[in-house]
């Protein structure tokens, strides 16, 4: 199934959490459609412990492109997300997203991007994510930790750099953006509020895709 989606988508807040840079193998496995590879595990420390994190899956992430006077409509692939979380034992495909959604483990986004992304466009959209998922009243309580977020995301993203998303146990959200030091977001709901916008039900991409390492037979 190929997925239509829109990109879903600060100072640090406090210290730094004791979080050190993460540390990928030598091995790697390949989302097929894009052909791009990624860590086939991923270590890094945090508060003493050193947690090393597998992949679930991986999907590209495209959308309709629209149809113009010369060139019939189509679609454009607009980045390659891998998901990782610490090793996991579910009992079934629902109790697998639970886990990912609810479970206090470490989990990691990487999106590696197929086309420019703008720092505004990235502001935007994930701006009007958060406005749409969350009731009036949800989107107030959380505002600073969204003004923060969004501040983060100060940088133009071109062809083949990443984003990185890094959920940690106590709620913590890291983020690394390309060519700049990590940045740690305070604990809040905001990071199970942005893995949403991939696991949930409503998600409009492909979440099997995302799984299918821990759910292959």
């Amino acid at each position: 199934m190929q997925s239509r989606h829109f990109l879903i988508g600060g100072v640090m807040l406090g210290a730094l959490l004791a979080c050190s840079p993460a540390r990928s193998q030598d091995e790697t496995f390949t989302e097929l459609k894009s052909g791009k590879k990624f860590p086939a595990k991923i270590t890094f420390s945090h508060e003493g412990r050193e947690i090393t994190l597998i992949p679930t899956g991986a999907l590209q992430v495209r959308k309709e492109a629209k149809k113009s006077a010369d060139a019939a409509a189509g679609e454009t692939a607009l980045y390659t997300l891998a998901h990782y979380m610490e090793e996991a034992k579910p009992e079934g495909l629902q109790s697998l997203y639970d886990m990912i959604l609810e479970k206090p483990v470490a989990k990691q986004m990487i999106l590696d991007f197929d086309r420019e992304a703008t720092a505004d466009h990235l502001k935007r959209v994930y701006a009007r994510f958060f406005a749409k998922a969350l009731t009036p009243e949800q989107h107030q309580q959380m505002k600073g930790a969204i003004d923060e977020f969004i501040a983060t995301l100060n940088a133009d993203i071109m062809p083949k750099q990443q984003i990185v998303f890094r959920w940690l146990p106590d709620n913590s959200l890291v983020i690394v953006l390309p060519n700049a030091p990590e940045k740690v977001l305070g604990a809040s709901p905001l990071a199970s509020w942005l893995w949403k916008a991939w696991f949930s039900e409503a998600s409009p991409i492909d979440r099997s895709s995302l799984v299918e390492k821990l759910t292959a037979k």
